[in-house]
């Protein structure tokens, strides 16, 4: 190292090669998966699948798809408009799956067996049911009229909504009208065609809806209407998006009941002389507002649950007790302490964080003890528990690949036991401290035991594909193992359920000691009572949740409880009482009840067994068993998927673009791989302004993503929001500039990044971030590497976030002239949820530090103003840009007033609770909520100069206002203030409004 290497520069050469060789050590080579990822493609469809771990999925995975499309066609008349691509992916322990239908059929399938409780999602074999639900939605979505077709030649595709051009919106509705609906269009559509191409099976004819709207008639809740639900239901309620599934089922159920199924396809199928907009659609085939029909099933709905409630109430109902003063939301299992004097859980609703909790039995209080990260679905977590050390075992990062960790009730310490191990369902063995749990591994299922001390796993049972077992449980001496078990049946509407106990001693073996069932019912949460005579759990078998135990001894079932919504979770404390989870509107509520056998259970009635009784054509809804079709001869092509080149165009649409004070107007063409991994966006404009030199007339910008890497080119870079200033970001002049962005640790909601940013820029009038500074050369070259780190979390409902914290140190540098300066730049953020629903507190932080001449614009730091445009795009960093764009952002100052060549700032917000909306608008555009912030900002610059150290501060407010346009898209319009003191009096009141449009 030279005498003259300064300390910045010295630390900086540091920092840049720590970042390259911890990469290199963590990313041995670039990419590794497209030798990996493989294809089979038929007629209309292609499947992608990582080779050779998922290979054997293939063909069931292909069977269904096919099974199912077939049936689409024969009753919507479906025909592909291009292959449906489908990537089988084993990135998540939830079987889920994700649609799109523009710019290209695409279905996201994550192949992990289903782990949903209450029946709240089908028991029957899993590609089956999600290719019956996601091509039904891709058939009622991207079906098109003879006009639809002739928009999608015009713009040579359909089209999907790019933020860089808000006019794509309107492009988006020509070519896929139907794509524009609420939620529970789509979902409510797919899932009653689901349940009965299934033969029946399914949330249509199921259960967990019924109990909803059963507890909600009873308790005398609140209905929404179309409007209320999608601006105010999902975003509240506990069960959040999961209304517009349970909404928009219950509405198609009770249109086919009224009218007929016929009705309904007329109204889901896109033809000639239908109309795009779904609700004016829905007054030609039923010849009524949907407001209005909407109306007369809640007073229908009404009507038949007070009846089903009055059924089950000619029998004795079960009391009870509450333990809790109210309900909290969605409830885990549940584990009473050795003295029972606490009970512990899991917990997740509107307006908390996810926790886990101990509820003290004689009042009911309940105490937060520790968050859960990455709750899922109804079950939030996996959760045992050790009496005799006081300690919680249970999964986190649920939603991905589950890691077990425990917490030490004495200590209040959590700890990693198994990061990312893909183990659920786990369950304490007293007799040796082991725990039992299910893992899963591309989409299979295996019986593990992990012994103490945790660190380590036995596979014990690998079950067959098709086979999915969950809620285990051990018995208090250690000698029987228990769990449920859903695998395929002799036809898709008749898959089997079933408990099976197991003594511990025959695992070995796989021979079952003993299975019982509850015809037509999925068994669930069976536990062992302390002395191990009996198994308590719950099941829908009377179509009401009831709590059921099965005699190990005598081999005998039977009832012990009759309620009126349901009971779940039983947690049996003697032979006398238990504890369950009473279901209510608002959640579960532990609950006290006493054990008393009875037989005198009344069924209630099913709004799905109505539907098929007046409707029995429903029956040739059934799809053909996926096994009869034959695979032989239909592969078109097949071998290894490389995303580059399989790209083609997807869409060209004309655009309107801004460039200094002039509009242009031009053309975008975008092209991708089918299932949209790559891509390479093109747009050109001409600016027909003669106040602009000819040679700034011309715009052109091209991007190519590929993987990590994103490498792009400007001549004269226009921007469709200039036109709507005072920022501006097109820049005179041409430039090209490589990105590499690779997730060094991806476990949601944690996740790092490596970063590196290398441009140049040529011709160049002013500096690519400071609009209101001249470059000091026309040649200009940059480089930025570093790391980006987020850990953010939020409760159900939140309009952001509300927890956690996250972080960027970046080296930069900046060439002219032969020249290097460099700098260092480093935030911080970190929030605090408050008591307040939806409100938390944050202290952002940032600082800079860089070399050169202090008079020098690239030594500089630039910082003024709100940063919003009028009309503006989340792409720059979202609505509030004075958070968001910390070293450039300074509300009450004008753009770049402020500067220096090192900088510390330092903003306090609070975030205050949103104000919820209604029924402000229509149903295709409507206001959601507002949610205003505050916020005090101190800036210091030139940190190191006591001779030209200066201070600013401001105070400021700001009120976002969030709506939804075509039903989809949120907007923002925000309105704020600031007042700025010092920075050598620069300080003014700014005023900033705002429309962040995509």
């Amino acid at each position: 190292m030279s005498a003259n290497t300064s300390p910045l520069r010295s630390g900086l050469i540091c920092c840049a090669s720590w970042c390259v060789a911890l990469w290199l050590s963590i990313n041995p080579s670039l990419s590794t998966a497209d030798s990996e990822l493989k294809f089979v493609e038929t007629h209309n469809l292609r499947v992608l699948y990582y080779s050779p771990s998922e290979q054997f999925l293939v063909p069931p995975a292909t069977q269904s798809l096919l099974s199912s499309l077939d049936k689409e066609y024969q009753l919507f008349g479906y025909v592909p408009s291009d292959k449906i691509n489908v990537m089988l992916q084993d990135f998540s322990d939830m079987s889920q799956a994700t649609t799109l239908v523009a710019p290209r059929n695409r279905i996201f399938m994550d192949v992990a067996p289903q782990s949903d409780p209450y029946e709240y999602t089908s028991a029957g074999d899993l590609f089956a049911w999600l290719s019956a639900h996601e091509t039904a939605s891709v058939a009622l979505l991207d079906q098109a009229s003879p006009d639809d077709e002739r928009y999608r030649r015009w713009f040579h595709g359909k089209v999907s909504v790019h933020a860089s051009y808000p006019e794509s919106l309107f492009y988006y509705y020509l070519t896929t009208p139907r794509n524009s609906t609420p939620l529970w269009f789509p979902e409510g559509s797919a899932v009653f065609t689901e349940t009965w191409m299934m033969g029946g099976l399914g949330r249509a004819q199921g259960g967990y809806d019924e109990m909803v709207f059963r507890a909600m008639v009873k308790e005398g809740a609140h209905f929404y209407d179309p409007l209320g639900l999608v601006s105010k239901g999902t975003e509240i309620d506990f069960e959040t998006g999961a209304d517009s599934y349970l909404y928009g089922t219950r509405f198609m159920n009770y249109l086919a009941l009224t009218y007929d199924p016929a009705h309904l396809t007329d109204w889901w199928t896109r033809q000639a002389a239908t109309y795009a907009y779904y609700a004016t659609d829905f007054q030609r085939v039923f010849q009524r507002p949907l407001d209005d029909a909407w109306q007369d099933w809640i007073r229908w709905e009404q009507q038949f649950q007070r009846r089903n409630l009055e059924a089950v109430h000619q029998y004795p109902v079960t009391p009870f007790v509450d333990l809790t003063k109210g309900a909290l939301g969605t409830v885990s299992r549940s584990f009473l302490s050795a003295d029972g004097a606490r009970l512990y859980a899991a917990v997740q609703d509107s307006g908390h964080i996810s926790s886990l909790v101990e509820i003290r039995v004689h009042d009911g209080a309940v105490t937060r003890l520790h968050e859960l990260m990455s709750p899922a679905g109804f079950k939030l977590t996996s959760l045992a528990y050790d009496p005799a050390t006081e300690t919680l075992f249970y999964t986190s990062n649920n939603a991905n690949y589950r890691t077990l960790e425990a917490y030490d009730l004495g200590t209040h310490k959590a700890r990693v036991l198994l990061k990312r191990a893909r183990i659920g369902d786990i369950a304490f063995d007293s007799a040796d401290r082991s725990l039992w749990g299910i893992r899963f591994n591309n989409g299979l299922a295996m019986l593990v035991k992990i012994p103490f001390p945790y660190n380590s796993w036995d596979t014990v049972h690998v079950f067959a594909l098709g086979e999915r077992p969950f809620d285990l449980d051990v018995s208090a001496d250690g000698k029987l193992l228990s769990y449920s078990l859903a695998r395929p049946g002799h036809s898709l509407s008749k898959p089997i359920s079933e408990v099976r106990v197991v003594p511990v001693e025959a695992l070995e073996s796989g021979t079952p000691d003993q299975v019982f069932s509850l015809p037509g019912a999925v068994p669930e949460r069976f536990v062992f009572s302390k002395d191990g005579h009996y198994l308590y759990g719950s099941s829908y078998y009377s179509g009401v949740s009831n709590i059921y135990r099965y005699d190990l001894k005598q081999q005998r079932m039977e009832a012990v409880t009759n309620t009126d919504v349901g009971f779940f979770n039983p947690l049996p404390v003697d032979d006398t009482r238990m504890i369950v989870q009473r279901f209510s509107s608002q959640g579960f509520v532990p609950t006290w009840v006493e054990i008393r056998p009875t037989t005198d259970i009344r069924a209630v009635s099913l709004l799905g067994d109505k539907v098929f009784e007046a409707h029995p054509e429903l029956k040739s809804w059934l799809e053909s068993p996926p096994s009869a079709v034959p695979l032989a001869g239909l592969n078109e092509r097949s071998g290894a998927y490389h995303p580059l080149k399989e790209m083609t165009l997807e869409s060209l649409i004309p655009v309107v673009q801004g460039y200094k004070q002039s509009v242009g107007g031009g053309f975008a063409a975008h092209f991708s791989d089918p299932m949209g991994f790559d891509s390479l966006a093109l747009n050109a404009s001409y600016s027909p302004d003669r106040a602009l030199p000819a040679k700034e007339r011309l715009h052109v910008t091209t991007d190519l993503k590929q993987g990590p890497w994103t490498l792009g080119a400007k001549w004269n870079g226009a921007d469709f929001y200039d036109l709507f200033g005072p920022v501006r970001r097109s820049r005179e002049g041409y430039s090209g500039y490589i990105n590499y962005d690779r997730p060094l640790a991806f476990d949601p909601p944690s996740t790092m990044d490596f970063v590196v940013d290398l441009a140049y820029y040529g011709a160049l009038d002013a500096l690519p971030e400071t609009q209101t500074v001249a470059s000091p050369s026309q040649s200009l070259s940059t480089l930025a590497i570093g790391f980006r780190a987020t850990d953010l979390r939020s409760s159900p409902g939140s309009v952001d976030y509300e927890a956690g914290h996250e972080w960027s140190v970046i080296a930069h540098a900046y060439g002219a002239a032969g020249e290097v300066t460099p700098s260092l730049q480093m935030e911080y953020h970190v929030g605090w949820p408050l008591a307040l629903d939806h409100s938390s507190l944050w202290l952002r932080t940032a600082a800079v530090v860089a070399e050169g001449h202090v008079n020098s614009p690239l030594s500089n730091v630039y910082l003024g103003g709100f940063g919003n445009n009028y009309v503006d795009s989340r792409l720059y960093t979202g609505a509030q840009r004075y958070r968001g764009a910390m070293l450039s952002s300074m509300p009450g100052f004008e753009i770049g007033a402020l500067n220096g060549r090192t900088l510390a700032k330092t903003m306090v917000e609070w975030c205050l609770p949103p104000i919820r909306f209604e029924r402000v608008g229509s149903s295709g555009s409507y206001l959601k909520w507002a949610r205003p912030e505050v916020f005090a900002t101190v800036l210091e610059t030139n940190i190191d100069n006591p001779m030209i150290r200066s201070s600013a501060r401001n105070v400021g407010a700001q009120i976002d206002f969030r709506m939804i346009t075509m039903n989809r898209f949120p907007m923002t319009l925000s309105i704020g203030v600031a007042r700025g003191f010092g920075g050598e009096g620069a300080g003014k009141t700014e005023a900033m409004l705002s429309l962040l449009v995509l």
